[in-house]
């Protein structure tokens, strides 16, 4: 693990013992707003600092207002979000509490059209509007899994004899509780996309580019593997939610924006990434 690589997940720790602090014994549900944006402030500023941030204001602005479009439609709770992309070709993306969202230059890279990328986008706002992870945090104080999702975050194995039944009852519980907030995710995720005029089969698509690039190079996704599971079942899952749809949703919703190819065409003339981001999560 790099020295960068160890900050980041310090900087997770952070998180996990100010929720732990702030929680307590109680759930998510007794969170406010206003705390949640506290807790999800001190580890969003850390990463920003620890994380080799994209400093390409076009490129950062088009996923600042495509995500702030969907935000639009989705969040009624008055959070106020910020869009942030990290330096680095690895494929990942994920949500702190409050309302901070980041999102590798690998997916931007990746991503065939606008309506995949507003898929990754969506998703992660509904980690957010649904607070998995303050119900993770919750979770995990509740069930004495905390010392097992320490371990989690930090990517080892515990290091005394003491630990290995906690580890593996935590590990069990972390990817069945993963496996239910993904899937509420891309529920919503398709429900924002909707909303937003967005076509949502871009986020299936999505899944399938990923899954077909795993396949065949499995070690350049293992960090979005590791927190987005995607499986057949998965892609199938949120086809059924869109075919919900009514049809004349699906025929008004915009697969692609010129600005989605003003801004890819931006970010593959930018110097690569710095080396060392390849490790971050």
């Amino acid at each position: 693990m790099s020295g960068r690589t160890r900050l980041v997940h310090r900087a997770r720790l952070s998180f996990l013992a100010a929720a732990s602090a702030v929680i307590g014994c109680t759930d998510a549900s007794s969170i406010g707003i206003e705390e949640e944006r506290e807790l999800g402030t001190a580890v969003a500023e850390q990463a920003a600092r620890e994380m080799p941030l994209l400093q390409d204001e076009p490129v950062v602005r088009f996923v600042r207002e495509l995500g702030a479009h969907i935000v639009q439609r989705a969040d009624t709770t008055g959070r106020a979000y910020e869009f942030r992309v990290v330096d680095s070709d690895m494929a990942n993306a994920f949500a702190i509490p409050g309302g901070f969202i980041f999102v590798n230059r690998g997916i931007l890279e990746r991503a065939g059209t606008a309506s995949e990328l507003a898929g990754v986008l969506a998703h992660e706002i509904g980690h957010v509007v649904e607070r998995h992870g303050l119900e993770q945090m919750s979770k995990a104080q509740n069930t004495n899994t905390i010392v097992a999702l320490v371990y989690v975050l930090l990517g080892r194995a515990p290091g005394g004899a003491e630990q290995v039944a906690l580890q593996v009852a935590g590990s069990a519980w972390m990817a069945k509780h993963s496996r239910e907030a993904e899937r509420e995710a891309d529920r919503v995720a398709v429900a924002y996309l909707a909303r937003a005029g967005l076509d949502p089969r871009g986020m299936p698509q999505f899944f399938q580019r990923l899954l077909e690039e795993e396949r065949n190079n499995p070690s350049q996704l293992l960090a979005w593997f590791s927190t987005h599971p995607v499986t057949e079942d998965r892609i199938a899952d949120t086809d059924a939610m869109i075919a919900q749809l009514p049809p004349e949703v699906i025929d008004r919703a915009a697969t692609d924006l010129p600005q989605f190819a003003q801004m890819r065409r931006r970010l593959d003339a930018l110097p690569a990434p710095p080396v060392d981001a390849r490790a971050l999560p």
